[in-house]
């Protein structure tokens, strides 16, 4: 890991990337990309070519389920952990994001992206 990421461990940031489009997502979790791809866990199992700046997003909402795909660019807000941790699906984990809670008020829309028209994830903008 780089000086620069290293030093946002913990701290609260914000990404913009794309969601993996994957065949067998894990409940409450999305993985994030610098671009738009697909896995094919069907047929590659976790032999894939997820790049190794991906980061795997904690969606609360979604514990229990899969997370809706979203195409498109996603500006995502929370707190970054850094770390090996091995994730639901197998897949080791290196870089986490934490989403900010949805804000509560009407007058403050839940922006899921600030660049995609069709809301699934959360985040400020």
């Amino acid at each position: 890991m780089t000086p620069k990421l290293a030093g946002l461990n913990d701290r609260r940031v914000r990404i913009l990337g794309f969601m993996v489009r994957q065949a067998r997502p894990s409940p409450g979790i999305v993985i994030m990309a610098p671009y738009a791809m697909t896995t094919n866990e069907g047929d590659y199992g976790l032999c894939d070519d997820l790049p190794p700046s991906v980061v795997f997003v904690d969606v609360p909402k979604y514990h229990d389920i899969a997370v809706p795909f979203s195409p498109g660019p996603l500006l995502l807000t929370g707190r970054l952990e850094l770390g090996a941790r091995q994730e639901a699906d197998g897949r080791i984990s290196c870089v986490r994001l934490f989403l900010d809670p949805a804000p509560d008020a009407p007058n403050e829309a839940v922006a899921v992206s600030a660049l995609s028209s069709r809301p699934a994830l959360h985040a400020r903008r």
